[in-house]
């Protein structure tokens, strides 16, 4: 039996709206040890996937990101894809998505239209990044490599690692087992 629309839109008027961050905010509190994503290697509830999500929001706040800023992902589906989107949401920041299958040129169009302040990527695709960046010489994004499940270390108070500079001086900031993810 099927819900006429009438009444589905009455019903929905009843709730405040919700933003991405807002529903985890919303499951984090009324079902905290509920399991909220999983892959083969890792799951969290959605009590830890909130902690998570705001300690990178913050830490993204710290460093200077603004309402309005772009921020780019060029991650291949995994748990830490879902922890930068919704932690991107709750900036108030923009989020672009790069497929993770695209070519360096392709990548590159993307990337020069967004303009994004940082982007969120693997240390197997970091050299692809660098290679779509190359000839955009005013693109300065910094750039956030996310590897091994990277954030215990980060959730137990040790700060990430400084930023290392690369070939073409744009910053890299590596984050290793237990620093975000």
């Amino acid at each position: 039996m099927s819900v006429p629309s009438s009444q589905l839109i009455s019903r929905l008027s009843n709730f405040p709206p919700l933003s991405v961050s807002g529903v985890l905010d919303y499951q984090a509190y009324t079902n905290p040890k509920k399991c909220a994503i999983y892959d083969d290697e890792k799951s969290f509830t959605y009590a830890e996937l909130y902690q998570r999500v705001v300690v990178l929001s913050d830490y993204l706040l710290s460093r200077g990101i603004a309402k309005g800023d772009v921020i780019a992902a060029y991650l291949p589906n995994c748990i830490e894809y879902v922890i930068v989107v919704i932690a991107v949401a709750r900036t108030g920041a923009i989020f672009t998505p790069i497929n993770p299958r695209f070519k360096s040129f392709e990548a590159r169009a993307i990337l020069k239209q967004a303009e994004p302040v940082c982007i969120f990527t693997t240390k197997a695709q970091v050299k692809i990044v660098n290679e779509a960046l190359e000839p955009l010489t005013t693109l300065r994004p910094i750039i956030f490599s996310v590897d091994d499940g990277a954030t215990e270390k980060f959730f137990s108070g040790h700060p990430p690692p400084h930023y290392q500079s690369t070939s073409n001086d744009r910053p890299i900031v590596n984050l290793v087992e237990g620093d975000f993810f």
